[in-house]
């Protein structure tokens, strides 16, 4: 392949998400994507990943916590009882243009690698997060991408709001 010109990445994760790429952490955005209502709404926020991605292989990581999107505690909303409320979800693309003119699209999709079994072993929008870094992957989304014991990706609906550039400050 040619040299990157240039590299962007829409990403939708609900709850929240960190993206990683080449074991580097993308942006300085917490809780991020802002609050929707998800069965009419989602937001995906857009990142200029050119000078994380090299020639030839990459590794993309990516962590997933629940947010508002599978509130867990009882509230006067009702947020706990939505009927858009499930489990975390990852839907992203990664735009690369090369030099030579060609261009590549990366989606999630089945083939990609997910656990259950990091560091995070609880996380709540209320309650906090619970971390045990005796359970820490080393390099998980760094240039190795070694890792043992994951599964395939389970490809999902998803929730079914219309997709939307987040356009609010981190």
């Amino acid at each position: 392949r040619s040299e990157i010109r240039s590299a962007r990445a829409y990403v939708c994760g609900v709850g929240y998400h960190e993206l990683y790429l080449n074991g580097q952490r993308v942006g300085d955005h917490v809780l991020d994507p802002g609050f929707t209502r998800y069965d009419k709404r989602l937001l995906y926020v857009t990142h200029d990943v050119t000078a994380l991605l090299t020639a030839g292989r990459n590794v993309v990581g990516v962590i997933l916590g629940n947010g508002f999107y599978n509130n867990l505690e009882k509230d006067v909303w009702q947020f706990h009882t939505a009927t858009w409320k499930s489990t975390p979800a990852l839907r992203m693309q990664i735009h690369v243009a090369y030099r030579d003119g060609t261009q590549e699209v990366w989606i999630t999709d089945a083939s990609w690698q997910v656990n259950d079994r990091g560091p995070i072993v609880f996380n709540s929008i209320r309650c906090g997060e619970e971390y045990d870094a005796r359970r820490e992957f080393e390099d998980w989304a760094g240039r190795s991408g070694t890792v043992t014991g994951w599964s395939r990706a389970r490809e999902i609906d998803g929730p079914q709001g219309r997709l939307v550039a987040q356009m609010m400050p981190p």
